[in-house]
């Protein structure tokens, strides 16, 4: 695979050094490709790391030789923009002050009418 995209090879590395090769390459340079090869339990490694990174990564169809991991950074800052757009400040007090009045008012006992 030729590309400009930067690649982090994992074939030869031994499964308990997947963890920290990961974790030194993608907080580095993103968007990547971590190559796993047909290893399952190489893929299942890689996953688990980047899940603990709260790092999203793409797969494609029948390869399940490689992910992909789109730029972390400017995926943040468009996923920040969008919540600022869709829950401006003044909604999230709202919201925030009607659900502290329900959790009050959960404990009262009413009477039977």
């Amino acid at each position: 695979m030729s590309s400009d995209i930067p690649t982090l090879d994992l074939h030869g590395i031994k499964h308990e050094e997947v963890e920290a090769n990961v974790q030194n390459f993608v907080v580095r340079q993103t968007p990547c490709r971590i190559i796993t090869g047909n290893s399952y339990q190489m893929s299942i490694l890689v996953q688990k790391t980047l899940r603990s990174m709260d790092i999203s990564w793409i797969s494609f169809g029948g390869n399940l030789g490689y992910l992909f991991i789109p730029d972390v950074k400017a995926m943040k800052n468009k996923s920040d923009e969008i919540a600022s757009e869709k829950y401006p400040d003044n909604i999230n007090e709202k919201y925030r002050k009607r659900k502290l009045k329900n959790a009050n008012n959960s404990g009262k006992k009413f009477k039977n009418t």
